[in-house]
C-alpha cells in the first residue's frame, strides 16, 4: 500500500460513471487529493486471481500504459492509467462499472 501512495500523482484524475444520469449514465471527473483516497487503489495480484479479475496491460504511447481489470459477466471494470515521469505514476484511475 506504501508503494502505491509513492507513485500515485496528487491530485488524481478520477472518473466514475453516474448511473442516475439522464438521459442516459455520464461519466464524472473528479481530481482527488491523497487525503480523500482509500488505499490501497488497485488490488494486487493475489485479491485479482481471488476475484477472477482479468488484467489487460495496454501501452497508449512510448510514456503512457494502462491496466484495465474486469470481471467477466459483471459490470465491473476498473481501468487505472500510468504515465513515465521519472519512474512511472498512477495520474488517472477509471472505474466504469454501473
Amino acid at each position: 500500500m506504501a508503494i502505491q501512495k509513492s507513485f500515485t500523482r496528487d491530485p488524481l484524475e478520477s472518473e466514475t460513471v453516474d448511473a442516475n444520469a439522464e438521459p442516459e449514465p455520464k461519466p464524472v471527473t473528479k481530481m482527488l487529493h491523497a487525503a480523500e483516497l482509500k488505499f490501497p487503489l488497485m488490488p494486487n495480484a493475489e485479491q485479482q486471481a481471488r476475484d477472477e479479475l482479468k488484467r489487460t496491460i495496454t501501452a497508449i504511447g512510448p510514456e503512457e500504459m494502462q491496466l484495465k481489470l474486469a470481471k467477466e459477466d459483471t459490470d465491473y471494470q476498473m481501468t487505472f492509467v500510468f504515465k513515465k515521469e521519472g519512474c512511472w505514476m498512477l495520474y488517472r484511475k477509471q472505474d466504469d462499472s454501473l
